[in-house]
């Protein structure tokens, strides 16, 4: 189903209108975008002379997207909030959380957790519904008031985090986007790993991913914790939060 996202100029696009209109075509039509195969048709509510917005992908405004710009600018100078309402699913994650423990836990132990009771329990996850039994799925969901340390010490500001580590007997996956958001997944008991990969996993690794620098940084989960601390600092993401603060100061600043 194709959607219309509109676009107002204000004060500060003329900083940088090159900026503003990338950053807009990207967002509805950029890498992720094609990869999610979204249409997404974009409309600019302001006008534009000397420069061709269809070269950036925005369309030419229909009859009823011209109704709706008109309503979104006079809401504007009037000055009036617009009101939303948006319901959300308490369980949004649960079968994401399956998604990503079966995942990992066929990338990093292959055969060792293949038809365990447990994962089978992960597969029913993925197809829970309202009117299926609830799957014995062990972890924290996004909504709990228990993953706080996970956000402080597990996550960074700039980018995404996947931590593996061992507690208790259990392999878990713990996943942080930014420090806002986290939850923790069980993907396997420790007892049916061999020794190399109980080996491998060791005192915990963590993959830290920065989407907007396409780069990515491994460590042990012991190492990010100290440098989240500021106990030890990770010389490599040090150079990465050099670089977002320099990018995080021009956007306060726009």
């Amino acid at each position: 189903m194709e959607s219309t996202a509109y676009f107002c100029f204000n004060k500060a696009s003329n900083k940088n209108i090159d900026l503003v209109l990338l950053t807009f075509r990207d967002a509805f039509g950029g890498r992720k975008a094609r990869k999610k195969k979204r249409k997404v048709r974009k409309i600019s509510c302001t006008h534009i002379e000397g420069f061709d917005l269809a070269s950036i992908g925005f369309s030419v405004p229909s009859d009823l997207d011209s109704r709706r710009v008109d309503y979104f600018l006079q809401l504007a100078r009037e000055n009036e909030p617009i009101h939303s309402q948006v319901t959300t699913n308490a369980y949004f994650d649960q079968r994401f959380m399956a998604k990503l423990a079966l995942g990992l836990s066929h990338v990093l132990f292959d055969r060792d957790v293949k038809g365990s009771k447990y994962s089978q329990e992960l597969r029913k996850g993925l197809w829970y519904g309202p009117d299926k039994q609830v799957p014995k799925i062990r972890g924290i969901s996004t909504f709990s008031e228990s993953n706080s340390y996970f956000k402080q010490h597990l996550g960074v500001d700039y980018g995404v985090t996947i931590s593996v580590v061992c507690v208790n007997d259990k392999v878990g996956i713990v996943l942080n986007v930014g420090r806002t958001i986290a939850f923790a997944v069980m993907c396997a008991e420790l007892t049916e790993l061999s020794a190399a990969h109980i080996a491998q996993i060791g005192e915990g690794f963590s993959l830290v991913l920065i989407d907007p620098l396409q780069r990515s940084v491994m460590l042990t989960v012991p190492e990010l914790i100290a440098h989240n601390s500021r106990t030890v600092i990770h010389p490599e993401l040090s150079h990465i939060e050099k670089i977002v603060h320099r990018r995080m100061a021009y956007f306060q600043n726009l």
